[in-house]
């Protein structure tokens, strides 16, 4: 006692204070915890949710719309339904913000809906090489770019007439499915929403834009993008025939209408289905071990320190007739390099 009295003293203050030291003192050697202050920490007005009506109501309906509820919902429903049916005269109303805070306080919290592992390789090493030669590329070609100017960058300023314009074209796609959802929700605290495992109907949608115009489509017709149905027994998947077929059949014809006497630069993004080779290329695992059958027919190769040519298919004089211009096999092309 006479410590906290003289810790207390020191301090500038008095018994009570003396009183509290005590009391501290005990409670962190029973609990081996600092004492938590409470200043500041209580409500200073009154709270909705203290009506026992008005939360069971809020309750209810958060039940209701367990996975889609929002403060703007909880706001709305309580300014127009809740407290007006309860007889509040004037029904006083609350803020958005309000609302949030009542989510928290019910066990709620604003958080990701986590499906599937999203891996970020914007800084691997191969790509930021490739970043820096790109940027070079692009360098090279600013000087016949328009350039934008203006407050809503509307002002556009050509290059000199000596110059032939080059625009950017840029390509995208996007799947729109039937069962998309929010990836950020207000769900309870240790919960997760049950989504369907698959996505539903699904539209492909596969479009060119420029910084001139916005959607490369006509101005007489708001053409859309490439789209289709994907799937097994839809429409099947796109492929990177398709995107070629779109790029001379529509691309390249609208944009010679649109911006007569410019050159446009088309830029693809790195998507798996990009990359592809030619159907001739030179692939073994694609090669059967026998001839014919199914199985790809490649160019011509060489091989060897003297570049002998080797065809990939029979000459049309082969002796077995019924594999002229058939592919060749695995088995053969090595015995004709004597492996």
């Amino acid at each position: 006692m006479n410590a906290s009295e003289i810790v207390s003293n020191t301090a500038g203050k008095g018994v009570y204070h003396a009183r509290c030291i005590r009391s501290w003192a005990h409670e962190y050697v029973m609990s081996r915890q600092i004492p938590y202050s409470r200043r500041g920490h209580h409500a200073k007005i009154w709270s909705f949710l203290w009506d026992e009506d008005i939360l069971l109501q809020v309750k209810s309906y958060i039940r209701e719309h367990k996975w889609d509820i929002s403060p703007q919902m909880l706001m709305i429903q309580m300014n127009e339904i809740i407290l007006p049916g309860l007889g509040f005269a004037p029904s006083p109303t609350i803020h958005i913000n309000t609302a949030r805070n009542y989510l928290k306080e019910l066990g709620y919290t604003y958080a990701k809906v986590k499906k599937g592992i999203y891996i970020d390789g914007h800084e691997r090493e191969d790509v930021v090489v490739y970043r820096k030669i790109f940027l070079e590329q692009m360098s090279e070609f600013e000087h016949r770019m328009p350039i934008f100017s203006g407050n809503n960058l509307d002002e556009i300023t050509w290059p000199d007439s000596n110059i032939q314009p080059l625009i950017l074209v840029t390509h995208d796609e996007c799947i729109f499915s039937a069962y998309n959802g929010s990836r950020s929700l207000w769900i309870p605290d240790g919960e997760q929403p049950l989504r369907k495992k698959g996505n539903g109907r699904s539209i492909h949608v596969s479009e060119f834009l420029t910084d001139v115009c916005g959607r490369l489509a006509l101005p007489d017709e708001m053409q859309r993008g490439d789209c289709m149905h994907p799937g097994k027994n839809n429409d099947g998947w796109w492929k990177v025939d398709d995107l070629i077929s779109q790029v001379i059949e529509r691309a390249i014809p609208i944009f010679e209408a649109r911006f007569p006497g410019c050159q446009a630069l088309f830029a693809f993004d790195n998507a798996s289905s990009h990359a592809t080779f030619s159907p001739d290329a030179l692939i073994a695992k694609n090669m059967n071990l026998n001839p014919s059958g199914k199985q790809p027919k490649m160019r011509r190769t060489y091989f060897g320190d003297e570049n002998i040519q080797q065809d990939m298919i029979f000459l049309s004089d082969y002796c077995i007739s019924n594999l002229r211009r058939q592919p060749k096999g695995l088995k053969q092309v090595l015995m004709e390099r004597g492996l």
